[in-house]
């Protein structure tokens, strides 16, 4: 069984999260075997990264509005998809959506990635891509791994990536210098550099608004945590998706 990892936050969310900790299966430990080689192919308007080994095929499709991660196995299906600030999940049990206020649909969710073998063997090659959230491919494949962990109770993800956001943002702090806080951003003129640096100062606003939501949680509000994981994950995508289409389909990284 996986050891549920947790970085800078509340005690409250480590208790809501051990409820579903248990019921993690044994495709939730990291995986034994090497790196996973990860194809990526660029195209106007859009990324496709794909990694696959003997037992599970990923194929994530980022576009300006939306990205959509399928994952195949011999018995099993699942597609993760992200738009417009919701996550629609489809399998062979049929199509779920949650947004914000998704509420009680949560034990739905959590039920789905516990017993779904696409979502299992794709957590544990995902634990083996080894590009990490500084790069574009390493971040995407990174946040799709953040939602299939929601079925185990692991935030080994979620750590990685805010442990990534909190060096962004002294970064940002560090080279900050007197600009006006609100500008109109247009992407004519801009480089890949400037749109990653844009992106990076949204992730440390998601970060900061994560905090914020699970600040007030009891310990027995797992929900709750959920909901605000969920709304990390979603608003992190969208702004993956954003980066996707400021530099015009080819991250200058990964």
């Amino acid at each position: 069984m996986e050891m549920v990892v947790f970085t800078t936050g509340s005690r409250r969310g480590m208790a809501a999260l051990m409820v579903v900790a248990a019921l993690a299966g044994p495709w939730a430990a990291r995986a034994s075997a090497g790196p996973a080689h990860v194809r990526v192919t660029r195209a106007p308007g859009r990324v496709v990264l794909e990694v696959a080994d003997e037992h599970v095929k990923i194929r994530k499709e980022v576009r300006a509005d939306q990205s959509i991660a399928t994952i195949t196995t011999r018995a099993d299906s699942l597609v993760l998809t992200v738009r417009r600030g919701a996550l629609t999940v489809s399998g062979p049990w049929g199509t779920m959506a949650m947004g914000a206020d998704a509420g009680a649909a949560y034990d739905r969710l959590l039920v789905v990635l516990q017993r779904s073998d696409a979502a299992a063997r794709a957590r544990a090659l995902l634990e083996r891509v080894p590009d990490g959230p500084e790069t574009f491919t390493g971040q995407s494949l990174l946040l799709t791994r953040l939602i299939l962990e929601f079925g185990t109770g692991s935030t080994a993800a979620l750590a990685e990536h805010r442990e990534w956001v909190a060096e962004r943002a002294a970064a940002l702090a560090g080279s900050s210098k007197a600009v006006p806080t609100v500008a109109r951003i247009t992407w004519q003129g801009r480089g890949p550099g400037d749109c990653w640096d844009m992106y990076s100062k949204e992730a440390v606003r998601i970060a900061d608004d994560f905090a914020e939501c699970t600040d007030r949680l009891r310990w027995y509000e797992a929900h709750r945590w959920t909901g605000c994981s969920l709304i990390y994950a979603v608003r992190a995508e969208g702004a993956m998706a954003w980066f996707i289409a400021c530099n015009g389909g080819v991250p200058f990284r990964g």
